[in-house]
């Protein structure tokens, strides 16, 4: 049968056996067009013919014409070089993506205000993320990572994670605009300034204030984080829940009481951030119990059982406050002998009494290993109320 082939414009007729397949009809091309090296593409009717089909398969018949590109073998070849390139990284490209990346942490770690203090080797936050969407802007995503490692190298948060054996597989910026976020602000009525993913596969923290090029103040996130970090143990925002809550804000608070009595020895010691607050025991706890009461009674983003459970911590934190006052009486020369060896007794039962409620809530580790699922946590803040605003100082 005849055929006509259309190269860059050209035509050129064929002659081929009906029978013929595609092998038959490139190499035709080839003779016909008188190139060597060359690699056919040939389109009919919207159908590409290889090598392996038949002619009459794909509807070829005498006097049809047949569409064809050609390329250079050797440009080919480059051009697939390229292709598998840019899908598989070499060993140098990998090399040189984990140096760069080893690079940013240490820088970032070595920015934050703790010098070069780490987490704990066990029990940390594996991974930092950051939002690319605001490189360009201020504060930079760069400035965002900084401030994650801040608040993964900080002794407090460092220090109740060792103790109460906490892991987070990410700690991540959360996207302002995220669509979970939007959606539950709607739903309930407050702003999300944090969720645990999966019990602590990812904790999500909001960084940055919604009309401002700023962060929000550090105390505000190490609530929302110590918040989060509460999830890992409970779900609901039950009695359950702000019991261990309050657990964690106050060994938090106790731990940078302890730091200021004793510095830590750093390569470069910081001087001693302005939000270590707390004066002694009882103040760490009387702003926890003051913490408890707000979130009771002004976070209307809160719902009634979740308030009733916050209003019931409050009220063992209350004792717990008593039991610090005590002891802090029994230490003076005036108190009496009696109420200085009763006092102590006194802390110490109604202590064991809260940590024993709070390691009644811990969820079992599964024989497996593998960290406890679905548990979605929230942290919102009615923007109307101080609901998650950290105690006044």
């Amino acid at each position: 049968m005849e055929l006509v082939a259309i190269l860059n414009g050209e035509k050129k007729p064929l002659q081929l056996e009906a029978e013929a397949t595609g092998s038959d009809l490139f190499r035709a091309l080839a003779n016909g067009f008188d190139v060597q090296n060359m690699i056919f593409k040939v389109v009919f009717k919207g159908k590409k013919i290889t090598a392996q089909d038949t002619l009459a398969s794909k509807g070829v018949k005498n006097k049809s014409k047949l569409m064809v590109i050609g390329t250079p073998s050797l440009v080919a070849s480059a051009e697939e070089e390229k292709k598998v390139d840019s899908r598989v990284k070499s060993f140098e490209q990998e090399d040189a993506a984990l140096a760069k990346h080893k690079a940013a942490n240490k820088q970032a770690t070595e920015g934050t205000q703790w010098g070069l203090l780490a987490q704990n080797t066990q029990y940390k936050f594996a991974k930092f993320g950051t939002v690319k969407r605001f490189e360009g802007q201020v504060p930079h995503p760069f400035a965002a990572r900084r401030l994650l490692h801040s608040l993964a190298a900080d002794p407090g948060i460092s220090g109740v994670m060792k103790k109460y054996q906490l892991n987070v597989g990410m700690l991540e910026e959360m996207d302002p605009d995220d669509r979970l976020a939007a959606v539950e602000a709607k739903k309930r009525g407050g702003c999300l300034l944090g969720y645990n993913q999966n019990a602590g596969a990812v904790i999500y923290l909001r960084l940055r204030q919604p009309d401002s090029p700023a962060f929000r103040p550090y105390t505000d996130i190490i609530d929302t984080l110590l918040h989060e970090l509460a999830h890992n143990l409970v779900g609901p925002h039950d009695v359950f829940f702000w019991r261990a809550f309050s657990q964690l804000k106050i060994d938090y608070l106790k731990i940078h009481v302890d730091r200021k009595k004793h510095p830590l020895t750093l390569p470069t010691p910081p001087t001693a951030p302005s939000f270590e607050l707390a004066q002694d025991a009882v103040d760490c706890v009387n702003r926890v119990q003051a913490n408890l009461m707000r979130e009771a009674s002004s976070n209307g983003a809160l719902q009634p059982f979740e308030r009733s459970g916050a209003a019931a911590a409050a009220q063992e934190v209350g004792l717990l406050a008593q039991a610090e006052r005590a002891a802090a009486l029994s230490s003076d020369k005036s108190a009496t002998v009696q109420s200085a060896a009763s006092a102590p007794q006194k802390r110490e039962k109604l202590a064991a009494a809260l940590e024993s409620r709070l390691n009644s809530v811990r969820p079992p580790k599964p024989a497996n290993g593998s960290a406890p699922t679905s548990v979605g946590s929230n942290d919102f803040n009615n923007p109307n109320s101080s609901g998650s605003s950290p105690p006044p100082t």
